[in-house]
């Protein structure tokens, strides 16, 4: 998956539930509850395969909504929000059962 790629989110946040999402960026190791942000660096999607690294399940994805109705539906919201990659169908493999 690279920047601009959009999957569903698939996890709990009753915000999000059912919406496409455009990804962004990922912050590495950004679920644990050790995570610092200040000593970690943010990647673009695209930037982080290029350094041949691969999106982990305790990473945290920047995403953007699209908008479903309306006359900006199909549009990409101006919100942008932070969700655990296990929470996107394009990494719920990452999941454990």
């Amino acid at each position: 998956m690279k920047s601009g790629d959009r999957t569903k989110y698939i996890g709990d946040d009753k915000g999000l539930q059912g919406y496409e999402v455009v990804l962004l960026s990922v912050f590495p190791g950004g679920a644990r509850d050790d995570w610092d942000p200040d000593e970690t660096e943010l990647y673009s999607l695209t930037e982080y395969a290029e350094l041949g690294r691969e999106v982990q399940a305790d990473d945290v994805i920047e995403v953007q909504p699209i908008i479903k109705r309306g006359r900006r539906a199909g549009q990409q919201s101006f919100v942008r929000c932070d969700v655990d990659a296990i929470d996107l169908a394009c990494f719920a493999h990452l999941r454990k059962n």
